[in-house]
């Protein structure tokens, strides 16, 4: 993967972690002022973040994985085209 999409997730990652975190510290500023979520709120509040990072790591992941394949076939073809070049000569 390219290091610039590599950055940008990254980014992305950080950017949901500084967003977890400063939601925590202002809870625990003012936790009388704190709303109360049902267990099911929570759930889905959870579930949405673990999803957005996943997202972004499976995806890294599965371009890295093409990535590598193409290389691998390229690499295959310019031996083909070797090996054609020197059966011609």
């Amino acid at each position: 993967m390219e290091e610039n999409e590599q950055n940008k997730l990254s980014e992305k990652t950080a950017k949901s972690d500084e967003d977890i975190i400063d939601l925590t510290r202002r809870v625990q500023a003012k936790p009388s002022e704190a709303v109360l979520l049902s267990p099911e709120q929570i759930e889905t509040a959870v579930e949405k973040a673990l999803k957005k990072m996943l997202t972004a790591k499976i995806e890294a992941m599965v371009i890295e994985a093409i990535e590598r394949a193409v290389k691998k076939e390229i690499e295959k073809i310019n031996t083909l085209i070797e090996e054609l070049e020197d059966n011609q000569r």
